[in-house]
């Protein structure tokens, strides 16, 4: 197996780390459709300010408190943020595995990927907050409200850690050689 991935790591190029990256957003994109990816089109097409600008004009929604799956629930958007946030983790440290991080092309490459996944699992974040802020300044703190200020937190702090520990150079290759 060691030879295999000194083999993927040396031989393959640019394009190389480009389709070790190309089955995680396929994979969401078939498997939820438009779902997977409308929290981040929101924020780009401007549906998401316009729904901002005017919810906290309204008392929150009781539909949206819960957990919910088949409704939009702060709980549904929050398993959700969690489902593709391990996903996405187990899927990018699979591919650091793979790709020679000493080579500064495949690390830029590795980068362009990585910033466009924070920013699809990120965008889960920006409903769920919002609509909890919304939830605590009409109806008031619960210790519940409370953990999902401190899962936000979390969560935000989480993804530029992960991007440092995987973004770094090691000074010497694991593999060093193939048997």
């Amino acid at each position: 197996m060691k030879k295999i991935v000194f083999l993927w790591r040396e031989k393959t190029g640019i394009w190389g780390v480009c389709i070790l990256w190309i089955p995680f957003y396929a994979f969401f994109g078939l498997l939820g459709g438009r779902f997977f990816f409308y929290p981040l089109w929101s924020v780009f097409s401007g549906k998401y300010w316009e729904w901002l600008n005017g919810i906290f004009w309204k008392p929150f929604p009781k539909e949206c408190a819960g957990t919910y799956l088949d409704q939009s629930t702060v709980g549904k958007f929050f398993f959700w943020y969690t489902v593709l946030t391990v996903f996405a983790f187990t899927f990018a440290v699979v591919v650091r595995a793979l790709t020679n991080m000493q080579n500064k092309s495949h690390r830029r490459v590795y980068l362009i990927f990585f910033i466009l996944a924070v920013g699809l699992t990120m965008s889960f974040l920006l409903w769920p907050a919002t609509l909890l802020a919304h939830y605590i300044i009409d109806l008031g703190m619960t210790p519940k409200r409370l953990f999902g200020i401190i899962y936000l937190g979390i969560s935000v702090l989480v993804w530029p850690v992960l991007g440092w520990l995987l973004l770094r150079t090691p000074k010497t290759s694991t593999i060093s050689q193939a048997d």
